[in-house]
C-alpha cells in the first residue's frame, strides 16, 4: 500500500452527469478511480485485469455499527460515505474481507473531526511509511493498524489450515519480488559487460540494458502493481544502477526518474 495522490483529479469525480451528482455505482465512476489508482487495489496493491474484479471500496463503510464520528445516519451517508473523497478502489479479496470496518490505514484521504482542520484531510506518503514497509513480501505494520492489515489477511492466512485465495495472492508478491530481482541482477550483468566492451575498445551496445531498464523501470512508478513493497526492497541499488548508467553516458535524468518512484 502507497499513498497515490488524487486532490487533482477528483474534480472529474465531482461533476454531474446529466444533471445528478455521479454515484460510485456508475462505471463512469468506477473506470475513473481505477486509472487513478493504476487499476491496481489500494490496499494489496494487486493487478486489476479486469472490471469484473474490482470494486469500489467505501474507506468508511455505508452500513457500520456504531456511526463514527457522533453522527446521525443522514449526516453520515451525505458527508462521508457518498462523499467521493471515501470511494477507492478495492479487489474483491480485501474489499469482501475488510467489510464494515472502521480504522484502516487511508491511501490518502481520511475524515477527522479532532484536528484543527475539520472534515477530510490528506495524509502524506511519509505518513504511510511510517505505519507500513515490507520486508522481502512480508508486509510489517505499527500497532496502530496491524488489526485492520491481519483482517484483510494481507499476508496470506495465518494456519496451514487456511490456505486460500489470501495466500495466493502473497505468493504473487513473492513472485513478482524475485522476477524484479533477477532482471536487476541481469541489468547489473549486462552494465558490467557493457562497461568491459567499451575498455577494451570494442563497439558498445547499450539497447539491451536500456531495454530492460525501461522494463524495471514501470515496476518502480507509483501506479505500478507491488511499488511499495519493490521500493522498499530493491530502491537503493535500484538508484546506484541509474547512477551508474548516467556516469557511463546513458541519457538518463535522475531528478525524473526519482519523481517516478
Amino acid at each position: 500500500m502507497r499513498y497515490i495522490e488524487r486532490v487533482t483529479e477528483d474534480s472529474l469525480l465531482n461533476k454531474r452527469v446529466r444533471g445528478r451528482k455521479l454515484k460510485y455505482t456508475d462505471n463512469k465512476a468506477k473506470t475513473h478511480l481505477a486509472r487513478i489508482y493504476g487499476f491496481k487495489c489500494c490496499y494489496c496493491e494487486s493487478p486489476i485485469n479486469s472490471a469484473d474484479y474490482f470494486e469500489v471500496e467505501h474507506f468508511y463503510p455505508r452500513h457500520p455499527n456504531p456511526i463514527p464520528f457522533n453522527m446521525n445516519k443522514a449526516t453520515y451517508s451525505r458527508f462521508v460515505v457518498n462523499d467521493v473523497r471515501n470511494w477507492h478502489v478495492a479487489c474483491k479479496r480485501c474489499n469482501s474481507t475488510k467489510g464494515n470496518f472502521v480504522g484502516a490505514l487511508s491511501p490518502n484521504y481520511f475524515y477527522d473531526l479532532s484536528g484543527s482542520q475539520n472534515g477530510w484531510n490528506v495524509s502524506d506518503e511519509s505518513y504511510i511509511s511510517k505505519n507500513i514497509w515490507y520486508d522481502g513480501a512480508e508486509a510489517y505494520f505499527t500497532n496502530k493498524y496491524q488489526s485492520f492489515f491481519d483482517k484483510i489477511k494481507i499476508n496470506g492466512e495465518t494456519t496451514k489450515e487456511k490456505i486460500g485465495i489470501h495466500a495466493a495472492l502473497y505468493q504473487c508478491r513473492v513472485l513478482y519480488l524475485e522476477e524484479t530481482m533477477c532482471f536487476m541482477y541481469l541489468l547489473a550483468s549486462l552494465i558490467q559487460k557493457t562497461v568491459n566492451s567499451n575498455v577494451n575498445n570494442q563497439n558498445v551496445n547499450w539497447f539491451d540494458a536500456l531495454f530492460l531498464f525501461n522494463t524495471i523501470r514501470k515496476r518502480f512508478t507509483k501506479k505500478a502493481p507491488y511499488s511499495r513493497m519493490i521500493i522498499n526492497n530493491c530502491g537503493l541499488a535500484y538508484l546506484q544502477i541509474v547512477e551508474c548508467l548516467i556516469r557511463v553516458g546513458c541519457p538518463l535524468n535522475f531528478q525524473d526518474i526519482c519523481k517516478d518512484m
